[in-house]
């Protein structure tokens, strides 16, 4: 006699529990820093905020880039098209959320500092090297500029002591906004080494694993290697 076991799962063991975390909230306190910054500053742009990997470039707290965004305004036409704008972005490195909301401020801060030179017609960056005409903008708006160092030149900013002060009075940097970070990739690990050769005749060269005795028969000189 085969007797048959009837299995009864609890509500419990059938249950799919899916959490979803946003990003919502970050988002909010950077764009209410943005509009807090905005009062003194005074800046005529159109700008997109928010949050994105870095990728690999582990010192990248944030960066701002001008006309990355097309805004669509108004009902689109018979023909389907619609006005459309440009505006510039403000990113801050999902993979340093996890800093305390004051240093989150500043980096807002820096960008800013960008966006208003870019507005006023000035070139203050050259590649990753902030030039003076930077750091005149970020120190006439609260922030100090580290010494120039190496391809980053006045790159490295922080707050003035006394409008630290004033902002952590004033706009209130909610530390609890902040609750996530993007894990930190990790570079990419070296090559290893090859053992191909380099071998150049005098028109032009090839590579190989092993020693060439031969001529080009174009030059018709030996291959040497270098």
């Amino acid at each position: 006699m085969v007797t048959k076991t009837k299995v009864i799962e609890t509500e419990a063991q059938t249950r799919s529990e899916l959490e979803v975390i946003s990003l919502r909230p970050a988002l909010a306190e950077i764009e209410r820093t943005i509009d807090y910054y905005q009062q003194s500053m005074c800046i005529q742009a159109t700008v997109v905020a928010g949050i994105q990997s870095n990728g690999r470039r582990k010192s990248c707290y944030g960066w701002f880039w001008n006309d990355q965004w097309r805004v669509y305004r108004g009902k689109a036409t018979e023909d389907g098209l619609r006005e459309e704008t440009k505006a510039h972005e403000i990113m801050i490195s999902a993979e340093y959320l996890d800093r305390p909301a004051i240093d989150l401020a500043q980096f807002v801060l820096h960008e800013l500092c960008h966006l208003k030179d870019y507005s006023l017609g000035l070139h203050d960056c050259s590649g990753k090297r902030h030039n003076k005409r930077f750091k005149a903008m970020a120190e006439a708006n609260g922030l100090v500029c580290a010494e120039p160092f190496d391809n980053v030149g006045h790159g490295y900013t922080s707050f003035r002591p006394e409008y630290e002060a004033q902002v952590i009075g004033e706009l209130a940097p909610r530390d609890e906004a902040y609750y996530l970070a993007r894990i930190l990739k990790a570079s990419t690990p070296p090559k290893a080494p090859t053992k191909m050769r380099k071998w150049e005749c005098r028109c032009s060269n090839v590579r190989a694993a092993t020693e060439i005795v031969a001529v080009c028969r174009n030059c018709e000189s030996p291959f040497i290697k270098v």
